[in-house]
């Protein structure tokens, strides 16, 4: 596998469907629709950001990334090789050079095991040869990297409060120099006076490994936060993709609209103005997705047109594309 002009990451068409057994003894056979049809590409080093409501498919698609699960449907190439055909030589670089930041700090580090050993896990792992002074020595500079101490390397993840485990499992995922990082909601389980320092050592860490970033949040502010462009999900699909400057502070589908009016902001007297857009009813099941958009169920200027057909991601501005008939 060698580099090419080609993106770094690229998602083609990638569908995810996992089956749902129902009725007596698991007869009938139904399927959860995760994933539907995402298609999106990453350069080397930027940050891109996945944001929707909870269940909107979001995790599925970066642990699809991962090779946690195997696609549906589609393709992901990385440095244009499809990543389901490479031989295992080049598969086990790909996986060297995606790693992954979990949401829960708690549960995502072995308790039996000291902080050198789950951080230098991935070492083991791609570079089995390193010398036990190698070893210890990347393991110590990706340590203070993150703001801990070596001497913390002899220590258990019990002995941590929740925004150093996470530390430590950043420094587990960069420590072998990955090329691209998929962080699963990374700050959502931390306390609010945490996040903003765990975003910052982010955002100095990228400028250092030159890595590029996948974040997934329901979070806006951490997506603005870190992101420089973004990707807005609903039941599996992609509604609208661009600069975040450019969704944010104009978003052209009526469901980032929504997300955009619940924002809090500082103002007082701007929350007291401002128009709230509220959406009604339930997102549907994933099990039996609606036809045409995904979220003409909810939304409060649906055409007669958006129960019938799916709206393709087009092009409405330079480098801001949405699936929406009223904007096509």
């Amino acid at each position: 596998m060698t580099q090419n002009s080609a993106p770094l990451l690229e998602v083609r068409e990638v569908k995810k469907d996992f089956p749902v057994r129902a009725g007596l003894f698991g007869a009938s056979k139904l399927k959860v629709h995760a994933v539907d049809g995402v298609s999106f590409s990453v350069e080397r080093g930027e940050t891109l950001g996945l944001v929707g409501e909870s269940g909107c498919g979001k995790t599925t698609l970066v642990r699809t990334i991962a090779g946690q699960y195997r696609p549906t449907a589609g393709s992901i190439l990385f440095e244009g090789a499809n990543v389901a055909t490479l031989d295992r030589k080049d598969a086990l670089r790909y996986k060297r050079n995606v790693q992954m930041v979990c949401q829960d700090p708690y549960s995502s580090l072995d308790p039996r095991m000291t902080v050198e050993d789950i951080v230098a896990e991935p070492l083991d792992i791609h570079t089995p040869g390193l010398l036990t002074d190698a070893r210890r020595q990347k393991v110590d500079s990706v340590l203070e990297m993150v703001g801990l101490r070596p001497s913390d390397g002899k220590r258990y993840p019990h002995e941590f409060s929740g925004g150093q485990r996470q530390r430590i499992g950043i420094a587990r995922a960069l420590v072998i120099e990955p090329s691209i990082v998929l962080c699963d909601e990374p700050v959502s389980a931390l306390d609010v006076s945490i996040q903003s320092q765990v975003l910052n050592l982010f955002s100095d860490l990228q400028k250092v490994f030159n890595a590029a970033f996948i974040f997934v949040a329901h979070s806006l502010h951490v997506i603005r936060h870190t992101s420089r462009r973004v990707i807005v999900m609903y039941l599996g699909r992609l509604l609208e993709t661009g600069d975040c400057g450019a969704v944010f502070d104009k978003p052209l589908h009526p469901y980032t609209v929504a997300l955009m009016s619940c924002v809090p902001v500082p103002d007082p007297r701007m929350m007291r103005t401002r128009e709230r857009v509220p959406l009604k009813g339930e997102v549907p099941s994933p099990v039996n997705p609606p036809e045409g958009c995904a979220f003409h169920s909810r939304c409060p200027v649906a055409l007669e047109r958006c129960a019938r057909e799916r709206p393709e991601l087009l092009e409405a501005e330079q480098g801001h594309r949405v699936a929406c008939w009223r904007s096509s």
